[in-house]
């Protein structure tokens, strides 16, 4: 989840994962993002630019792999492992409405 805004919606998201024991990564562009009382949740930090999203897409992969089982893995991780056509971090962002100026 990132939350450089530190949305209340978020922290709720956050805390009903955990309530029902589901697996939390938190991605953000600096560990100030994240406040002491949720730092002990991995995260993983990115940079808002296409070569950081390529690098969080590939660190999202490696993360998904080393912590969910083949039984756990749905569309969602199936799309961000890899297994369907991969895109570049430009190709991501096209159409988004918060896709920065690049």
């Amino acid at each position: 989840m990132d939350h450089p805004e530190r949305n209340p919606n978020v922290f709720y998201e956050i805390g009903m994962a955990h309530t029902v024991g589901k697996k939390v990564v938190l991605i953000a562009r600096s560990s100030k993002d994240i406040p002491s009382d949720i730092q002990h949740f991995d995260y993983i930090p990115y940079d808002y630019d296409p070569e950081g999203v390529e690098t969080l897409i590939q660190k999202l992969r490696a993360f998904f792999s080393s912590h969910f089982k083949s039984s756990a893995r749905t569309d969602a991780y199936d799309k961000v492992a890899g297994s369907s056509p991969s895109r570049d971090a430009t190709t991501w962002w096209a159409g988004r409405s918060n896709a920065p100026g690049w």
